[in-house]
């Protein structure tokens, strides 16, 4: 993913390069494998590993999207939103 890609009109530039894996295995501790989408600096520098987690995939196609939850939106002001 380049820098300043903009997921959608409205939401916040991508300030860096990043390196995006698909799909990628990911064993647990008690044998399970888990599948998810892994981010790098496309620098090769490295950071640190954030995991997030959803029942409702990872894609941001779930029901409770930012934009349908309703007319209160959490509070938060959408130009404060990284995307």
């Amino acid at each position: 993913m380049s820098r300043y890609h903009v997921k959608r009109p409205g939401y916040e530039v991508f300030p860096v390069d990043v390196a995006w894996e698909r799909e990628q295995a990911v064993p647990m501790r008690d044998g399970i494998t888990i599948y998810g989408d892994v981010f790098r600096p496309a620098d090769g520098v490295k950071a640190p590993v954030i995991i997030l987690w959803s029942l409702h995939g990872k894609a941001s196609t779930g029901s409770k999207t930012y934009d349908v939850t309703g007319p209160w939106h959490i509070g938060i002001p959408r130009e404060r939103l990284s995307g």
